[in-house]
């Protein structure tokens, strides 16, 4: 496991953490709420799989290696 696989979900879950203590605190919209906590699920996910999500996404898109 590299250094950044674990360090961006803490990173990730810190900041979900932050963004749901302002929407309690109405500092902020459920839009960006929602937008910044799927940012940083979709960060925490990329990071914690990097060659599942590649190897799907390539798939989906129909790539193959040369």
């Amino acid at each position: 496991m590299q250094f950044y696989q674990w360090l961006v979900p803490v990173i990730a879950a810190y900041y979900i953490y932050r963004i749901i203590g302002q929407y309690r605190g109405q500092k902020r919209l459920v839009s960006s709420t929602l937008i910044w906590i799927v940012f940083w699920v979709t960060s925490a996910i990329l990071a914690l799989m990097p060659d599942q999500v590649s190897d799907k996404i390539a798939k989906l898109l129909d790539l193959s290696p040369i």
